[in-house]
């Protein structure tokens, strides 16, 4: 990493820095959370039980095949409760 990534990622943590819309858009895809949860570190603590459980399922499938047959299954149970 160089040695201008590394002092950007010390100004973000320390809050010296303030993170551009971009930059927390792309932070956001490449580590799989919401922006939400970048911004004000929500823990899935406060998260439903069996939300937490199907989160932990997902982020353990290894293919991307398996996680995008796990989020069609998911969808279709979402247009079932209408």
């Amino acid at each position: 990493m160089s040695k201008h990534r590394k002092s950007a990622i010390s100004n973000y943590e320390t809050n010296s820095r303030g993170v551009s819309a971009e930059m927390l858009t792309q932070l956001s895809r490449l580590f799989h959370v919401s922006a939400d949860y970048i911004l004000n570190g929500d823990s899935l603590d406060n998260l439903d039980s069996i939300v937490n459980e199907a989160i932990e399922i997902l982020n353990n499938l290894k293919t991307d095949k398996a996680k995008k047959s796990a989020l069609e299954v998911l969808r279709q149970i979402q247009i079932l409760e209408g």
